[in-house]
């Protein structure tokens, strides 16, 4: 009984064995893999996963880079259209400090710059892929909101943030996809200020912290009337316009006054508020009714106080004309202006050029104004205020193209990247089907071959099977 025992425990085995063996070549043909669960081969099995991994991580990396460059397309895009529009802006400066225009001219011009403003607020607004691109990781609103005045633009505010936010793109290789909009728009190498002006206004000792073109204001604040003769501001003094020393000729005998050698002007006994001015227009307001000189002419000194402001005459500062590091703050931004106010020697409007922080709309609402001559200034200073303002100009497209090669660089090495990735993806893929994919016509030899070896291993089972005693011992 043993040995039939074991001869049915065999064929049983044999034909379990080439049926599990012809129904895994037959999956392997239909399928044409010849892996199709770690059993089949459990070394390639491990290759296989660890190479998909693998292509996983490269699609991924491909996602990022694809992103990367739609991103970066588009900044490219948008920074090239604001770098024409400068361009543009150039030429329209150029012409209108020409001197040749009327200001009615100018006015048009003014205006066709007031556009190209509003364009390049929209090209610095944009967004990518639901993001706004130039806010740093500040994506979900626009990084620049401008103040209007009648509908005028007339600051704009960055209100995203310097932050970067890293993206994988390779196996330790991390970059950006966003932008930061003030290292675009804006210069940060801060020089000395340049005083512009003929009020004698110099820069401070300190750093200032202002930007731009700061527009200072220096106005009359005291005065103090020498010569113990009994002269004393007038009642109108709040008008007075002199800054600094100046003198004050006094002529009892002929009733006038004079002031810096300018026109003499006269004046009645006991008048309170007599007004004299110089030959530079400058205004005094003096009080004669406490004269003490009867007879003859006299000379005092007349020493004048100043203010100085730089938010358009929000808040002043008061100047004895000794300091040389007097801080005038703009009460609209919190930024401040060193002057050293001891060469003032008039009031008037000082224009101060801070180079090397010039921002691209900051630099735009000047020119704008200043073409417009919202100030209503002289034109010859008008105009050479315009000429000045190209550098301004020049020191922002500057800056515009130094961060447009950076931006192409960096879609050039995305594409670059992009294109050793498809490589890599592909040899990936290529020894995945190597160590996967099936070799038909082994296949079907070695399903054939065990399609035999299953027919002939039942025909002898069978055979042994049906064996009686009496064959057995004829046998």
């Amino acid at each position: 009984m043993g040995s039939w025992g074991s001869i049915y425990n065999h064929s049983r085995y044999a034909l379990r064995w080439q049926l599990a063996e012809m129904a895994r070549l037959q999956e392997q043909v239909t399928s044409g893999s010849r892996v199709n669960r770690a059993s089949d081969a459990p070394t390639a099995a491990r290759r296989i996963m660890y190479l998909q991994a693998q292509a996983g991580e490269f699609a991924n990396y491909t996602k990022n880079v694809d992103a990367l460059q739609t991103t970066l397309g588009e900044a490219d895009n948008a920074l090239r259209g604001v770098s024409e529009i400068l361009t543009d802006v150039r030429g329209k400066l150029t012409q209108a400090a020409t001197g040749t225009l009327s200001q009615a001219q100018r006015d048009g011009i003014a205006e066709g710059i007031n556009q190209a403003l509003e364009t390049v607020l929209t090209l610095a607004n944009h967004s990518s892929l639901g993001r706004y691109i130039f806010a740093g990781t500040a994506t979900d609103a626009p990084p620049y909101v401008a103040t209007r005045e009648d509908g005028r633009i007339v600051s704009v505010s960055y209100q995203g943030n310097y932050q970067d936010m890293p993206m994988p793109l390779a196996d330790g290789v991390d970059q950006s996809s966003l932008l930061v909009g003030e290292r675009l728009f804006r210069n940060d190498e801060r020089l000395s200020p340049r005083f512009l002006g003929a009020t004698g206004a110099a820069a401070g000792a300190g750093t200032s912290n202002a930007r731009g073109d700061v527009w200072l204001q220096v106005a009359h604040g005291s005065s103090t009337i020498g010569g113990g003769i009994g002269l004393a501001p007038g009642t109108g003094a709040a008008d007075d316009t002199i800054v600094g020393a100046h003198q004050l000729t006094v002529d009892a005998d002929a009733h006038t006054l004079r002031l810096d050698g300018g026109q003499a002007v006269g004046f009645d006994p006991g008048d309170a508020n007599v007004r004299v001015t110089n030959a530079r227009g400058e205004v005094l307001h003096v009080d004669v009714s406490g004269l003490l000189l009867g007879a003859g002419s006299q000379t005092v000194d007349v020493t004048a106080t100043a203010q100085l402001s730089i938010d358009e005459g929000l808040t002043w500062t008061a100047a004895d004309l000794t300091e040389t590091n007097l801080q005038v703050a703009d009460s609209r931004t919190g930024r401040f202006l060193y002057v050293d106010t001891r060469g003032i020697e008039q009031a008037g409007l000082e224009p101060v050029r801070m180079e090397g922080t010039y921002d691209l709309f900051g630099t735009l609402i000047t020119l704008r104004d200043l073409i417009a001559n919202s100030r209503e200034m002289e034109t010859q200073p008008q105009l050479d205020l315009m000429n000045q303002a190209v550098a301004s100009l020049d020191e922002v497209s500057g800056v515009l193209t130094q961060e447009l090669v950076v931006v192409g660089s960096r879609l050039q090495a995305a594409e670059t990247l992009k294109d050793s990735l498809t490589t890599l993806t592909d040899n990936v893929n290529s020894e995945i089907a190597r160590q996967q994919d099936a070799d038909i016509t082994d296949l079907a030899t070695r399903l054939a071959r065990t399609q035999t070896l299953y027919e002939m291993t039942l025909a002898a089972t069978s055979k042994l099977l049906s064996l009686s005693l009496l064959d057995f011992l004829i046998s």
